[in-house]
């Protein structure tokens, strides 16, 4: 089943005197492989149609039949920035643990490289529309083009954070220094 792109939401108000409810199905892509012997790790390249790297994920290496989902979030920008200043911001989001972003893939042409044991396989897939959304390809794209930008300043806007930080740290160092100094 080809991964769909929707708004997960929950809506038992309409579903009588009794509420039944059961699991769906992972959100994103679902990519199922097989490995003839243990691989250790497995690095799995998402690219985008023009080739541009959209995410990069682990999955499992044991040997068989092996799953892992690709929730659709894109790599983040500032994944280098949080790694250098993780824990040691003014606070904020992103938690400094990298990796995606809010900033989710739109419909369109995929293709998934698994790497393991040193060798490299290629496949294809598709990201469709939720069958519900009106909204026209033209007008996902120029969303995701405007959305990239948000992102792109929330990634100058940790870094500016992680600055000020290291600022604040270094003046409270230096006013300790100062206060044990005999006055002149």
């Amino acid at each position: 089943m080809p991964p769909v792109r929707y708004t997960p939401a929950s809506d038992t108000s309409v579903l009588g005197n009794r509420v039944w409810v059961a699991r769906n199905q992972p959100y994103g892509a679902i990519i199922n492989y097989y490995l003839p012997a243990d691989a250790g790790s497995v690095r799995l390249s998402i690219r985008d149609r023009a080739g541009r790297l959209v995410q990069t994920i682990s999955g499992p290496g044991k040997a068989g039949v092996n799953r892992t989902v690709w929730n659709l979030a894109e790599r983040s920008p500032c994944a280098d920035a949080r790694t250098r200043a993780a824990g040691r911001g003014r606070g904020g989001r992103g938690g400094g643990r990298g990796g995606g972003t809010w900033l989710r893939a739109i419909p369109g042409e995929y293709t998934v490289t698994l790497a393991a044991a040193g060798t490299e396989t290629r496949q294809t897939f598709t990201v469709r529309k939720a069958p519900r959304l009106t909204v026209s390809d033209a007008d996902l794209a120029a969303w995701h083009q405007e959305a990239t930008v948000i992102v792109q300043t929330q990634c100058a806007l940790q870094r500016a954070s992680a600055d000020l930080g290291k600022l604040e740290r270094h003046a409270t160092r230096v006013i300790r220094a100062m206060s044990t100094c005999p006055d002149a």
